[in-house]
């Protein structure tokens, strides 16, 4: 059954129905997810998500949030799913069962180092995907993904963060990380033509737009589970500016 865990008490979490009680000798399956709901919204209506018990994967539609004020990535969660086969014999001796979870989205974060001093206004991500359909394979812990919609989205995030005017190269000035939750939460996906815009105003007020590829080097794709920084920096090679 589709039902919250939301009451946490000695160290485990529990449905909010109240306590389960065990079978004797027999092996349970169990299939989490989380969060169960993100800005008072649920994650998984209706046939969003569902669950082949003989081949143990978890299928799912997912569309990346967006926001009409330019919040996008603060509006995007992080989503965890988790599997796990116990009986009663398996658990602590309290009946909890351990569940580790893997996460279903690449997360894009962006630092900064030698560059002039300016304040990054907004980042934006372009070119991208924004639906699709996932088969989660549990005993694999593998994500597949399939993007079900056109390769023309863009995601928004303001910042006004300053960074100060440096030219150590050695020296990273955090933009995602001063307030953690601007973390890029996107669909795991190929990055042909995709492109990121950060509009920043320069110390002496002169605003500008620099535009760069997403796909760098050896980096051609996003993939579920991990984090992607991207570095702002005067040297740059694949930055092009935009007035």
């Amino acid at each position: 059954s589709d039902e919250e865990v939301s009451n946490y008490a000695n160290e485990a979490w529990s449905p909010s129905g109240g306590a389960r009680y065990w079978p004797e000798d027999e092996t349970l399956d169990f299939y989490a997810y989380a969060p169960y709901s993100f800005n008072g919204n649920k994650l998984f209506d209706n046939d969003a998500l569902t669950i082949d018990k003989d081949n143990h994967t978890m299928t799912f539609s997912y569309t990346v949030p967006t926001t009409t004020d330019g919040n996008d990535a603060v509006a995007q969660p992080d989503i965890m799913f988790a599997y796990a086969a116990c009986s009663r014999a398996d658990t602590d001796g309290k009946g909890t069962v351990p569940l580790e979870f893997s996460h279903a989205l690449a997360a894009v974060k962006f630092v900064a180092n030698d560059i002039a001093g300016c304040t990054i206004n907004s980042i934006t991500l372009k070119g991208l995907y924004g639906a699709g359909s996932c088969v989660y394979d549990c005993k694999e812990d593998k994500f597949t993904w399939a993007p079900t919609d056109s390769k023309d989205n863009s995601y928004k995030q303001t910042f006004n963060v300053k960074l100060e005017d440096n030219s150590d190269k050695d020296k990273v000035q955090d933009i995602t990380d001063v307030r953690p939750e601007t973390t890029f939460m996107m669909i795991p996906q190929q990055l042909a033509d995709a492109t990121v815009e950060v509009e920043l105003t320069t110390n002496d007020g002169v605003k500008q737009a620099v535009e760069g590829k997403l796909a760098s080097g050896n980096l051609t794709e996003w993939k579920a589970g991990n984090i992607y920084t991207y570095k702002i920096s005067t040297e740059s090679i694949n930055w092009t500016y935009v007035f």
